[in-house]
């Protein structure tokens, strides 16, 4: 299925799921289930090189550049939550796996001593691989969404024609030329009564 380059949703539409359809962004399948999601802006490239200087301020930027969006109706297909589930099955074999390990290294700690170096290696690559692993099982990873930098809209990534085809129109504007397609500017205010 071919899909759009990127899809943007004005904020106010994802946090009150008014507009958004009842199928699944990434696949245009129908959704069997809304679920409230937290969404988060990307860190901006130049954040990366923090990590030359360490992780704590790398980690104490990206926090405060960080936009949210909470979605209370997000929509997810079966595919969607199917691959959910066995990422997050895969985190708790990681899990076992480094428990395992520690396990293991708890029981060999005194009769091997060589072994200890790799012991612990083995079970924080383990701890480390769960993580992420458990982190591409949220919701907004799934779907391939993420808040704009500016906060004001959410940018669908490789959207399922279904899907932008299912959104309601985008306001009309009156005079310049419309802005790139994001809906967060929102009608011109002399369109609107009392304004």
């Amino acid at each position: 299925m071919k899909t759009l380059h990127h899809v943007y949703l004005p904020a106010a539409m994802v946090k009150t799921g008014e507009g958004v359809p009842s199928l699944c962004a990434r696949h245009g399948e129908p959704a069997v289930r809304r679920r409230i999601v937290n969404f988060e802006s990307r860190p901006p490239d130049w954040a990366y090189l923090l990590l030359l200087v360490g992780v704590v301020p790398f980690f104490l930027v990206i926090h405060i550049l960080r936009k949210t969006m909470i979605a209370t109706g997000w929509p997810i297909c079966a595919r969607c939550r199917s691959g959910a589930r066995w990422l997050r099955l895969g985190a708790l074999g990681l899990l076992l796996t480094a428990v395992g390990i520690g396990s293991v290294g708890v029981a060999i700690y005194n009769r091997y001593p060589g072994f200890r170096s790799g012991v612990i290696d083995g079970c924080l690559l383990s701890l480390a691989a769960c993580v992420f692993v458990f982190r591409q099982a949220a919701p907004s990873r799934i779907t391939r969404a993420e808040v704009t930098p500016d906060g004001l809209a959410l940018r669908v990534r490789h959207a399922a024609p279904a899907f932008a085809a299912a959104l309601p129109a985008a306001p009309s504007l009156v005079g310049p030329p419309a802005p790139p397609p994001s809906w967060a500017a929102g009608p011109p205010r002399g369109d609107h009564p009392g304004w």
